[in-house]
């Protein structure tokens, strides 16, 4: 290539990157109302004040806690910097509504920046790692998938512990500080769940050994390996709602630690995890299968267990799990705790200008009208969580006609554990189920699968 060439090269390179820059900053966004029309966004000239959100993927919820915050400050935008569409079937037009008796339709638009096509969640984190370290990204930062630990060493999260005490209008004891707790990283709050759930486990009716029908108080991965071990030939595999990989996720904590930056992948214990539950999965299992499918769809005479999201399923169970299904208690990691799923974890981005304004719609998310909506979405299609306010889920659940009074006292003693949360991110998450699929696919050991991941992990943790 000559040198003419290389210049006309280079500078068709300028004005493409110069167009992109261009599209992706321009001064009208474009979005469209619920029936499809489509609107104009102003860019933020007509308010006072203008708050960014990053998140991974559009999340229709928050958008909606963000549109009824919008009502009440007339002199706000929140905009929505999306790394990655997600396509989201509503099953029902949501209301959030200021008062029980009176319920109000939020149709006022959010604005929302282009997100970008096909993106992976680990191409995410690197995208976001980079912006934080320039000193830029969103006011509020949706933390899933993202290495909060690294972050907080960075200094690019404010601590929400702080924002607590310096708060009279907010307490802690009003909130389940057991969930708090388990996103804690070196005894600060640096991102804060708006809404919380775990994994139970029940053992299929059909089995009528009395020694495994016996009540338990809870389940862990060994009495399951061991129960598989007792269970006929006809039960195909363990019913997990998700691929092996989805299974360790439960373990990280157990297996590497974020803060001390330590990991014990290569154990005895680990690879032997490895080794029987690949056992227990069913014939033709699918590794790129991210579920396994409707439970509804799925024969359930030959299944030894049944994986529940508790909140999400708590009606399911009753109206159809239950009829199948036992013994339906807490899935406990290696150490004992139950494991957390966060709906929504929010932080502040050290680097905001917005500070204020972003603990305000962090503490408006966190107030009785929107943990009110967080509590009702099970009621709704079937997926959501606890809200993090004591206050609330008892308002909520107790006087719920559904649920027996013996179930909801179970749930609330449950809810008053010791939790752990996983705390690793999208990349340690790519890293687990690209070795762990080559595992079920017999292109490595389990010895080996545990070995690479140690390597990978330990360097990763301490970049």
């Amino acid at each position: 290539m000559n040198l003419k060439k290389v210049v006309l090269f280079i500078l068709c390179l300028v004005l493409l990157c110069s167009m992109v820059s261009c599209s992706n900053h321009k001064d009208t966004e474009i979005t469209q109302n619920q029936d499809g029309t489509e609107i104009t966004e102003p860019s933020g000239e007509e308010y006072s004040k203008v708050l960014t959100v990053s998140s991974f993927s559009d999340n229709y919820f928050l958008e909606q806690y963000a549109a009824a915050f919008q009502e009440q400050h007339p002199e706000v935008l929140i905009k929505f910097d999306v790394f990655n569409e997600s396509i989201q079937e509503l099953i029902s037009e949501e209301t959030i509504s200021d008062s029980a008796d009176e319920s109000e339709t939020i149709s006022r638009s959010v604005g929302r920046s282009n997100p970008d096509e096909d993106l992976q969640p680990d191409k995410y984190v690197l995208k976001m790692s980079t912006d934080l370290m320039s000193g830029q990204g969103g006011d509020i930062l949706d933390l899933s998938g993202l290495p909060s630990a690294k972050y907080a060493d960075s200094n690019y999260l404010v601590d929400l512990y702080e924002l607590f005490d310096n708060d009279s209008a907010m307490s802690l004891d009003e909130y389940y500080t057991n969930v708090f707790k388990a996103y804690e990283y070196k005894e600060k709050l640096y991102q804060i769940p708006l809404g919380f759930s775990y994994i139970n486990f029940g053992i299929s009716n059909t089995y009528s050994t009395e020694d495994i029908m016996q009540e338990k108080n809870y389940w862990d991965y060994n009495m399951m390996f061991d129960l598989y071990d007792q269970a006929d030939d006809h039960y195909n595999g363990l019913y997990l709602n998700y691929t092996l990989p989805g299974l360790f996720i439960r373990e990280y904590n157990t297996l590497f630690n974020v803060q001390d930056k330590t990991c014990n992948i290569n154990s005895d214990r680990f690879i032997q995890m490895l080794i029987r539950a690949a056992e227990c999965l069913p014939a033709g299992f699918d590794p790129d299968a991210v579920m396994i499918g409707s439970s509804e769809k799925i024969d359930m005479s030959d299944k030894l267990f049944i994986a529940l999201l508790f909140p999400a399923q708590i009606y399911q169970y009753k109206d159809f799990y239950e009829k199948e299904f036992t013994n339906v208690q807490p899935l406990l990691n290696s150490d004992g705790k139950i494991v957390l799923s966060a709906y929504e974890r929010l932080a502040i981005n050290n680097n905001s200008k917005e500070k204020e304004l972003s603990w305000e719609f962090i503490k408006f998310c966190l107030s009785d009208q929107i943990q009110q909506e967080i509590a009702k979405v099970p009621l709704v299609n079937g997926f959501g969580a606890f809200p993090v306010k004591k206050s609330v889920f008892e308002a909520v659940f107790a006087k719920d006609a559904y649920m027996e009074e013996e179930l909801y006292n179970e749930i609330k003693e449950w809810n008053d554990s010791e939790f752990t949360a996983n705390l690793a991110d999208a990349v340690i998450g790519k890293m687990f189920e690209d070795e762990i699929k080559s595992f079920l696919l017999g292109f490595q050991t389990a010895e080996q699968t545990a070995e690479n991941l140690q390597n990978k992990v330990s360097t990763y943790l301490n970049e």
